[in-house]
Order: structure tokens, then C-alpha cells, then sequence
């Protein structure tokens, strides 16, 4: 029992075995033999602190960057997050150096200094020093990790095999005590007993090692043995550090690439069935990781660049090939049908591994592991060779898709830019990434010349040929095989993928269920919102919470960080219900940064913000209540003189309407820069500045912002009474609402708050930048909008929709809203009107949501950022989920409202709430003992199990009856293209036409149904 290992204490303790630190510098011993001039200098110090390459405060920041930004891309050698520089210095003198080499790459010249240093070292150690140390393995480690990094020349595959020697000499790789000899016959041989360090070292050196002799081509040195594989599920259990926790999928994932490879390799003849088995277990497998994950794939790195580079494999394979499956490209397929196969697959897994660079944010290049980049070449190289083929003969009518997919002449042509400009300005002609823009550019080059004779003329062969094409690398001590890349950042990838293969990725492969089609907007009634309802209260309860925890922690995981030292910030979410109208606003949460209470009271419902962009708004809402729409009138009606400018590419001014002004296409310039935000805009300055600017864009093309747009509908109001822009306000909607705090900023303008850190000299169009509010203002402008208080109904409802969409099929632009788009491609969506702004240190948002009958504001201060710059998207990401709780609140309500039975002497009928849909499930319906389900599935033509017969509210009602209509769909057709049809707005009515009318009491309790096309009235049963 004595000799069993306490494996807790063993993996902490720090133990006198030869890979322990020596807590010393490293001091080179005399030379035992002669060497050449090049080798070392005896007498010169290894320390980069005291050889003044750079100063301790330089080695902080660059290990802070190590730590930070690099090890998740290498999350095999790692430092104590308190450790400082002088103890790393002092106790693990070659990982330190290792370590502020790779992470110095700002500055080449340092880099290369340490870097040579470094080698210095590995020297000094092989010749005559203490080699077999864990010190000098972590540092070989971290070499070899960046080694596109080493300065030349470059020792990739030597200093790899230094590594795995020392693995060797030290035993890393087995327990330390194997009792093989032992009565039990080694019961423990796999049980984890070195300390963390060494097993995270060694994971390493296999990591690197089997990737290598892979994706390079080299003979493998390393081989799996289930104590590595052991020894990572130790450390994953152990959880000292956060990337612990990927490490076993890690290793797990590495050995099914070595099993591809094994499979695609062997030297004995492997039968087609027998090799198809393999993959589809490895496939399964893969499938099964992926799926089991106990975090998202996103969140570490090499992981995904393995799951990426395993998939490939797998759609490049073939028996008894070659790596990456590149004697593809020189055999002819036995058929199309097989060619087209292979093209999908291996064209799809390329495009994956090449999106990690546009998703990648700008600067990240530099951490990227060296292994990581030589993926990126393997898929770069692919992708070309594949997109020829798809584009040769007699195919390329059928891959034209798969070709839009990679879209490689732009893909190329981007990435050229991106890496010419990612070493900077002033790195030196030998920077990595110079190297790779080169390569880059060949590759483009030749991908270029190539594809102009592809297309030209038909190929007898599929295959373009090999011999003349360029292959690229980064590292020197790399191969230049062609090899490929995964990607990271999983949101950034799926964000960069056509919608078309969004649809087909995500929906085909899950087998849609299906879910009702609801007309746009006709989901559920609006909530019933009340401060005292249950719903209600539980919702304010848990997002007071929810700030008040986002302040006492400065942000959290979920949303992320805030600056509560020096961001002010208030919010409120306000009904439009006529029971609200003295009292719109149901949630509230302020918050005075400790720097804004020092000069500032605590902010309230009454305090004062200036609200920028937001502005266009109220200009767009006196602009209805004073005119009317006229959106088609051209503004020449009312500024006659634009009609007289001069130019060769002047505006058509006879062509732009007060729509395109208020909807932001008028493809105007930006700005005039005549007018200041605090005082009032001069018509003749503007027109002499504005008028001769040639446009953006002609009229009602594209979205593009125009503050002068919204200056032009101020003067044309201006224009028609002589009055000036705060008089037309105030006449318009300041004096009818009420609004007692709010105006537009003047010299004479008090009570913002902070003003100390407002300009009011701000060049900017005032129309659109210069009015001032309050939250309690604006919830009386947002319950005016939504009741339609100033404005008809009708003006109203046409005012709250999107105009026009933009490049992102997520937004849209309206009145002036910016329209973000909420939900799912195949679910009903929701539209918030919203419309954010920014002045100086102050930033706003303002939305509505016409399906909840509901809106919110935001508003902040923090002196502390550069103009325009203050970030509310923590804030409003926590807004938006409020709204969402809306949705759940209305389908509860709709359930207790107006779901249930009801019946009359010849009827009964059942409508309830579902999973699959909005709306109520018409689940029983009889009349004179006729099934109206089963008469109405046969009249339509689809099967009585398949029918979904659905009701959705309309806004025809009275103060008794409310209108639903009834939508059919057959819950069985077929997907098209990868998205399920949503088309019943063109189908209400057709074949079969029915609506159900509620009855409410006074109570507004649904007390019966009426549906006159089948004439009958039933109550709800009691």
C-alpha cells in the first residue's frame, strides 16, 4: 500500500528530479573541446536582463503577452499567472528566453537577438552543459512552437528531435516508478505520477512531433502510448490552468489523424470496403467529439485547427494513397458522380480552414503557433488545386457553386493584402510575414494564369499540372508539401460562409423539424405589461440582479466587461398600452460612476444627455406630425434653389424625396461641415457648401448615413413658417408631449449631465446631433410613437418597417431606424426599430418593438474614452435579452387568454399553444359532427396526419371581438434548398378561407368563439 503514488500530491510538489528548475541562471561551463568561431562565447552571460537586450519592465510586458495572447495557440508550456519576470529569469532561464523571443515579434530586432541567444544556450548544453533538464525541453518547446520565428538559419526538425530526446533520456513518457517487477505485474504502468510541468512538456513534444511527421512528411519520432493520453485526463482533473481542460480532446484528436494516415499509408493492400470502414469509424468518432464537448470548439484554437485538418484528411483520402490525398490530382476519376463527391467534400473542408484568417481579429497573426500557419498552407494550396478541377470540362457546369463557396480569386487577393500589412511598416525585409505575403502573391500569380485557360478551353484531363505550381511556407525548416488550415474563431467562420451553405450546413445536416410559418409580425397578441403582474415583477427582479452584478464585477463572461470605475449609464424599457400613458417606463436601472459623482449628482429619470445620432429620430417624428409623410415629394418643393446647382456629377436634386432624406437613401454626402452642433445651421453657409458636392450614390440605390440629409428636412420645416429649428420642435412635439426636459444644445443650454466634458463647437449638423433628452422624456416620445398619439394609426404603421435592407441580411434601415433582425432563418422574425448615437464622451440608443408593443433607451457618460467611442453593446446585449423575455411572457399569456375548449350544441373545438409554432394549434374542430380538420386536409390536398391548421392575431378588433386568421401547411414538405418554405402569406385565403373571432367580456377574458364561415358560436367550456 506504502508504495502506492498519491497522484494529487505527486503532480503538485516540486521534486528533485533532474527535470526540476535549478533556481538558477544559466552559467556555460568551460569548453571540454575545440569548436569554430561560431559557436558560443564561453564567457559571455545568457542573461538577456544583463546583456541590456531589454530591460526588465520590456520583459513584463512581453511575458504579459505570452501568457495572454500566445499560449492558447500552444497550451503545452505555461506560467504561473503571479510568477514575475526576476523569478522566471532566475528559476527557468530557457523557457523565460524562449518565451520573450516568441512574444517580442513587435520588434524583430530584439527578436532576433534573443532568438540567437537562445540557440546560444541549446549549444552550450549539447557540448558540455546539463542537456537533460525540463527547463531546456520547455524552452525547445516554445522554440519550435513559433519556429517561424527562429532567426536563421533555422533548425525546425533539429531542435524537434532535441526534444524528443530528452523526452527519451528523462523517461517522461512511462511513470516514474513502473512496477513491472512487481508482484502485480506493472498494475500502474499508466498511472500519472511526474509533476504537471513535465506531463504538460511532454504532451507537447508528442503534439508536435505527430503533427510534424504528418503534415510535413517526416518520420514520425514520437508515437501515442495511453500514458500521454492519461497524463493529459491528470491534468484536465487537476484544472490549474483554463486550457487544461482541452488538452485530452487534444491528444484524442491527434490520434485519429495519425489513424487516417495509417489507413491512407499501409503497405499492404487495403480492400476499398475495408479502408471506407476505417474512415467512417474515424468520421464517427470525430462526430462524437465535436458533440460531447463540454465547451465550445471556438474556445480553443489548435483544437479546431485539429478537427479542421482531421476532416480534410478524411475527404482527401483514399487506399494506399498519399498524404492530403494529392495523387488525387494526377489519377482520373471513374466517374462524376464520384469526382463531385470528393470536389464537395474536400472544396468545403478547404473553405473552412482558410475562413479562420478573415474571422481572425486584425494582430492575432502574430501569435498563430508556427504548426498553424503551415495548415493554413496546406489549405491554401488545396483549395487552388481543387477549384481548378471544379472549373475544368465538362463539371463546371455542376461546381459552380462549390466555386462561388471558395470564390478563390477574392479569397487570394485578400489575404495578399491582409499579410502585406500585417508585419508593418518599419519590419525588416526578412520579416515571416513578408515571406508569406511573397508566397501569397505567387500563388495568386500562378492560380491566376492558370484559371485564364481552364476556363478558355476543355481539358482532356481533369487535373491541372503540378510541376510549374508555386507551394508556400512559412517556416524554412518546414516542408513544401502542400498542407492545409483550420480556423478558431467559430463565429467569426460562420459569419463569413454564404447564406446558401449556412442553410445547407445547418439545417439539412439536422434534419429541420418542422415549425409553423406565422404572417410576419402575427405571432402572439402584445404582453399585458404591468409593474404588479408576476411575469413582470420576476423580470425586474432578475435583471436589477443582472446589473447590479455587471457593476459590482466590472462585466461578466456572459456579456462582457464594462468600466464601472468610469461609465455612467441608464436604462429603461417602457410600454406603449394606453394603461401605461402617465406612467410608461416598467424598468429602470441608473448607475454614477464613482469619477461622474465627484462633479455630478446621481442620474434619474429627469437628468439631461445630449443623444447625438439619435437626433434624426425626433427629426423624423416633427417632421410627420408638422407635415405630413410626403415621402415621394421631391425636397425642391421645398428648397427650390438645390434645383440650380452646377456641377458635371452634381445631385439630381429633382430625384431626391423626403422618403430617400428620412430613409437614408439619398446617397447624399455625409456631412456639410458647415454648421456647429450648438447653434443654429445657416442655410445659405450649407447651400453654398452642400449643394455642388457630388453624391455617394443617385437616389434610393443603397443605405448610406447623411447627417445633411436630415439638416435638408429641418430647413425645408424651417421654410414653411419662418420659425427657427428649437421653435419647430417645440411646436411640433416638445409642448404636445410634455417633454420638459429636452431640447436642442445652445450656448445657453444647462443641467447635462457632466457637461464639463461636452463641446458644443462640434462641427455637425444639428438636425441630426443636437438634441438633449431625458430618459423620462424619452419613454413619453416612445408611448406617443407606439400609441400613435401625435401621428394616425395609419401614418404609424407605416412609419415602424424597414425601408430597405443592407449587405447583412441581419439589418435593415427604415425611417431613420436601423432595423436589427432577431430570430432564426426559419422562424418568424422580430424587427427592432433602433437607432443609436454618439456626441463626444456620451453615447445613446433608442428602440422600439412593434410585436411587444414595447421599447427601451439607453444613455451614457465616461470622460475617460476618445470621442465617439463609448461601447454600449454589454448594455444593450442585456436589453435585448430582456425583450426576448417578452416572447415567452406573450405565449403564456396567449395560452391562458385565449387557449382551451370550447362548444355549442353542434360544435367543439380545441386551440391550443405549441412547441412547433406561434399562434394557437387548431387541435379539434367539429360542427354538425363533421371533422373540419380531416375536410379541410382533403379539400387541400395533404394528408389529415400532416396538416398543420394554425390560428395567428390580427389587429382588426374591437373592444370585444379580435380577429384571428387561419394559416394551413403541410408539416411534410419537402426542404427547399436547405431552408423550409415560409410562403403562407401568399397562401391566407386560398382554397380555404376561415377566421376566428374572440369574444371578450369587459374583463377583456376570452369568454367565446365566432367563425362565420362555417356559421357557428361557441362558448368556452367550463
Amino acid at each position: 500500500m506504502q508504495d502506492k503514488l498519491d497522484v494529487g500530491s505527486r503532480s503538485e510538489q516540486s521534486s528533485t528530479s533532474p527535470t526540476s528548475p535549478q533556481h538558477r541562471r544559466v552559467a556555460v561551463p568551460s569548453p571540454a573541446s575545440k569548436r569554430s568561431k561560431n559557436a558560443y562565447d564561453k564567457d559571455a552571460s545568457f542573461d538577456p536582463f544583463e546583456r541590456r537586450i531589454i530591460s526588465f519592465q520590456a520583459g513584463k510586458a512581453l511575458l504579459e503577452i505570452f501568457k495572454t495572447k500566445m499560449t492558447p495557440y500552444f497550451p503545452f508550456v505555461l506560467f504561473p499567472s503571479d510568477v514575475s519576470i526576476e523569478e522566471l529569469n532566475s528559476e527557468r532561464p530557457c523557457a523565460c528566453l524562449a518565451a520573450l523571443a516568441a512574444a517580442s515579434h513587435a520588434d524583430a530586432a530584439t527578436q532576433k537577438q534573443l532568438g540567437n541567444m537562445f540557440k546560444e544556450i541549446v549549444a552550450a548544453r549539447m557540448v558540455d552543459g546539463d542537456f537533460n533538464q525540463l527547463d531546456l525541453m520547455q524552452g525547445l518547446l516554445i522554440h519550435v512552437a513559433w519556429g517561424h520565428y527562429q532567426p536563421r538559419p533555422k533548425r525546425y526538425m533539429q531542435h524537434l528531435h532535441l526534444i524528443t530526446s530528452i523526452v527519451s533520456d528523462l523517461r517522461l513518457d512511462k511513470p516514474r516508478k513502473v512496477k513491472l517487477w512487481s508482484a502485480q505485474g506493472g498494475k500502474d504502468s499508466n498511472k500519472p505520477d511526474w509533476g504537471s510541468d513535465e506531463m504538460r512538456a511532454l504532451a507537447g513534444a508528442y503534439y508536435l512531433s505527430s503533427s510534424s511527421s504528418i503534415i510535413l512528411q517526416k518520420t514520425r519520432q514520437s508515437f501515442h502510448t495511453p500514458y500521454i493520453l492519461a497524463c493529459c485526463r491528470h491534468l484536465a482533473s487537476l484544472n490549474q490552468y483554463p486550457t487544461e481542460k482541452y488538452l485530452p480532446y487534444m491528444i484524442t484528436v491527434q490520434i485519429l489523424i495519425e489513424e487516417v494516415e495509417d489507413l491512407v499509408c499501409k503497405n499492404t493492400f487495403v480492400e476499398g470496403l475495408q479502408f471506407s470502414t476505417g474512415c467512417e469509424e474515424i468520421t464517427q468518432k470525430c462526430a462524437d467529439i465535436k458533440s460531447t464537448l463540454p465547451f465550445p470548439l471556438s474556445e480553443s484554437p489548435p483544437l479546431l485547427l485539429q478537427i479542421h485538418i482531421l476532416e480534410l484528411l478524411l475527404s482527401q483520402s483514399s487506399p494506399r494513397g498519399t498524404a492530403f490525398g494529392l495523387d488525387k490530382f494526377q489519377n482520373a476519376f471513374q466517374d462524376e458522380t464520384s469526382l463531385m463527391d470528393w470536389l464537395s467534400a474536400s472544396m468545403s473542408a478547404a473553405r473552412s480552414l482558410i475562413s479562420i484568417i478573415f474571422a481572425m481579429p486584425q494582430g492575432e497573426e502574430m501569435a498563430m503557433s508556427n504548426m498553424g500557419w503551415i495548415m493554413m498552407n496546406c489549405a491554401l494550396n488545396l483549395a487552388v488545386r481543387l477549384d481548378l478541377i471544379a472549373a475544368k470540362g465538362s463539371i463546371s457546369g455542376f461546381t459552380k457553386h462549390l466555386r462561388r463557396f471558395l470564390d478563390m480569386r477574392h479569397t487570394l487577393r485578400q489575404l495578399v493584402l491582409r499579410f502585406e500589412a500585417t508585419p508593418g511598416p518599419n519590419s525588416p525585409p526578412d520579416h515571416p510575414f513578408h515571406s508569406l505575403a511573397k508566397r501569397l502573391r505567387r500563388l495568386e500569380d500562378w492560380y491566376l494564369s492558370q484559371i485564364e485557360h481552364h476556363t478558355a478551353e476543355s481539358c482532356p484531363s481533369i487535373s491541372p499540372q503540378l510541376s510549374d505550381q508555386p507551394t508556400i511556407n512559412i517556416s524554412t525548416g518546414a516542408s513544401s508539401m502542400p498542407v492545409g488550415a483550420p480556423m478558431p474563431y467559430q463565429n467569426g467562420l460562420l459569419s463569413a460562409l454564404p447564406v446558401a451553405v449556412l442553410a445547407q450546413k445547418e439545417y439539412i445536416d439536422n434534419n429541420v423539424p418542422f415549425f409553423g410559418c406565422a404572417p410576419l409580425g402575427a405571432y402572439y397578441p402584445p404582453p399585458t405589461i404591468s409593474k404588479t403582474s408576476k411575469p413582470f415583477k420576476s423580470l425586474i427582479s432578475q435583471f436589477t440582479k443582472t446589473f447590479d452584478d455587471l457593476v459590482k464585477n466590472g462585466g461578466s463572461e456572459k456579456y462582457g466587461e464594462i468600466t464601472p470605475n468610469t461609465t455612467s449609464f441608464s436604462v429603461i424599457i417602457f410600454g406603449g398600452d394606453e394603461s401605461l400613458r402617465d406612467d410608461p417606463v416598467f424598468f429602470e436601472y441608473h448607475y454614477t460612476s464613482p469619477e461622474d459623482q465627484e462633479s455630478n449628482g446621481n442620474i434619474t429619470l429627469t437628468t439631461k444627455f445630449p443623444l447625438g445620432d439619435v437626433s434624426m429620430v425626433f427629426t423624423v417624428y416633427a417632421w410627420l406630425a408638422k407635415m405630413g409623410e410626403q415621402w415621394e415629394t421631391p425636397i425642391t418643393k421645398y428648397l427650390p434653389e438645390l434645383a440650380h446647382a452646377k456641377g458635371s456629377l452634381k445631385v439630381a436634386w429633382g430625384e431626391v424625396t423626403i422618403g430617400a432624406l428620412a430613409g437614408q437613401i439619398s446617397g447624399l454626402s455625409r456631412e456639410s461641415k458647415a454648421c456647429v452642433v450648438g447653434e443654429p445651421c445657416d442655410w445659405k453657409a450649407f447651400e453654398k457648401a452642400f449643394a455642388n458636392k457630388s453624391p455617394y450614390f443617385l437616389p434610393d440605390t443603397t443605405p448610406i448615413a447623411s447627417y445633411a440629409a436630415f439638416q435638408l428636412l429641418a430647413f425645408a420645416m424651417q421654410r414653411t413658417d419662418g420659425a427657427d429649428w428649437s421653435s419647430v420642435l417645440e411646436d411640433t412635439l416638445l409642448r404636445p408631449l410634455d417633454m420638459a426636459s429636452s431640447g436642442v444644445l445652445s450656448a445657453d443650454t444647462k443641467d447635462i449631465f457632466a457637461m464639463e466634458s461636452l463641446n458644443i463647437s462640434l462641427i455637425g449638423e444639428p438636425a441630426a446631433l443636437s438634441f438633449v433628452s431625458s430618459m423620462k422624456d424619452l419613454a413619453r416620445v416612445g408611448h406617443s410613437i407606439l400609441a400613435a398619439d401625435l401621428l394616425s394609426p395609419a401614418i404609424t404603421r407605416r412609419w415602424l418597417h424597414p425601408m430597405s435592407d443592407t449587405s447583412n441580411l441581419r439589418n435593415g434601415v427604415g425611417r431613420p431606424w436601423e432595423v436589427y433582425r432577431a430570430g432564426k432563418n426559419i422562424r418568424p422574425i422580430l424587427d427592432a426599430l433602433t437607432k443609436g448615437g454618439s456626441i463626444g464622451k456620451y453615447a445613446s440608443y433608442f428602440g422600439l418593438t412593434t410585436d411587444f408593443n414595447a421599447g427601451f433607451a439607453i444613455l451614457a457618460h465616461d470622460s475617460s474614452v476618445e470621442d465617439r467611442k463609448l461601447d454600449l453593446n454589454v448594455i444593450a446585449d442585456i436589453v435585448s435579452e430582456v425583450l426576448g423575455y417578452f416572447q415567452q411572457i406573450t405565449h403564456q399569456e396567449t395560452e391562458v387568454r385565449y387557449a382551451g375548449k370550447f362548444e355549442s350544441k353542434n360544435g367543439q373545438a380545441t386551440f391550443n399553444t405549441t412547441d412547433n409554432g406561434h399562434g394557437l394549434e387548431v387541435q379539434k374542430l367539429m360542427i354538425n359532427g363533421v371533422n373540419v380538420k380531416d375536410q379541410t386536409a382533403q379539400k387541400l390536398g395533404i394528408q389529415a396526419k400532416n396538416l398543420d391548421f394554425r390560428l395567428y392575431p390580427s389587429n382588426v378588433q374591437t373592444g370585444s371581438q379580435h380577429q384571428w386568421i387561419a394559416v394551413f401547411q403541410d408539416g411534410s414538405a419537402l426542404i427547399d434548398m436547405g431552408t423550409p418554405t415560409c410562403t403562407t402569406w401568399q397562401e391566407v385565403g386560398a382554397g380555404v378561407e376561415i377566421r376566428v373571432f374572440f369574444t371578450t367580456n369587459k374583463k377583456g377574458n376570452v369568454v367565446g368563439v365566432e367563425i362565420p364561415q362555417l356559421d357557428i358560436k361557441m362558448k368556452r367550456a367550463s
